[in-house]
């Protein structure tokens, strides 16, 4: 398995992270050997850790606003606790999740490759990349303000393509996922440099070569649905 550190945290390998953890109740013993486990095991898959305090969240886009797919808490070598995230279609609320617990480090490696395979984190079915943008989409539809919008929306919602744009601030290629169209000449896409943007939805016209300014890009999904052709009602309240 390809696990990569999370760029946001550059100062500290996952390994010097748990090595660092050396209190009484909590050490990082358990995760380093887990660490040493998932990167010998024959997987193809990439997978970004991102730490935090005592726990191993996996990603699976070098983006820590993007859904921590599995969760490993580890206080000792015969301690581990497993937490993935169950997809839309299965999760009685948003955001559910299944725990599991061993004291066998074969099994938590285990535990950890089925969690990535039932969160749907790095399935490819849209957008042809395994970063589960099929489970984003469900994820950020369910958190639509304005539920004429969802609706409208997810009508729209019949196929994808990835399309290569050239960002006007930085003249450097980024990759689209085109969602939907909203106009003629207008589309809904996902932005996949989002780690370095911060706005990943957006509204694009997708026979051009570039990408337009930042007032037609979002934080949130509904807020470019909302701005775009396709939606003539109110905009979603602001949120905080």
């Amino acid at each position: 398995m390809n696990l990569l550190e999370c760029s946001c945290q550059p100062n500290e390998t996952l390994e010097e992270h748990f090595q660092n953890l050396n209190r009484k109740y909590v050490n990082g013993q358990g995760t380093l050997a887990l660490i040493e486990r998932l990167r010998e095991f024959p997987d193809e898959r990439t997978v970004y850790g991102l730490t935090s305090v005592d726990r191993l969240c996996l990603l699976s886009q070098d983006d820590y606003t993007t859904p921590w797919w599995v969760v490993i808490t580890s206080h000792g070598i015969d301690d581990f606790r497993i937490e993935c995230r169950l997809p839309q279609e299965q999760a009685p609320w948003r955001g559910a999740q299944i725990l599991g617990r061993t004291k066998d480090l074969g099994k938590a490696v285990e535990m950890v490759v089925k969690g990535l395979i039932l969160s749907r984190g790095w399935n490819t079915e849209i957008g042809d990349r395994p970063i589960g943008l099929d489970e984003i989409i469900e994820d950020s539809l369910s958190l639509f303000r304005l539920p004429g919008a969802e609706e409208a929306c997810r009508g729209l919602l019949r196929g994808w393509e990835n399309q290569i744009k050239v960002c006007p601030a930085t003249e450097e290629e980024v990759l689209v996922t085109v969602l939907a169209r909203t106009s003629e000449k207008e589309a809904l896409g996902y932005r996949h440099d989002a780690a370095e943007t911060s706005s990943r939805w957006g509204l694009i016209e997708p026979e051009s070569q570039r990408l337009p300014s930042p007032d037609f890009w979002f934080y949130w999904m509904d807020d470019a649905f909302c701005a775009s052709a396709a939606w003539d009602g109110p905009a979603p309240p602001k949120l905080g």
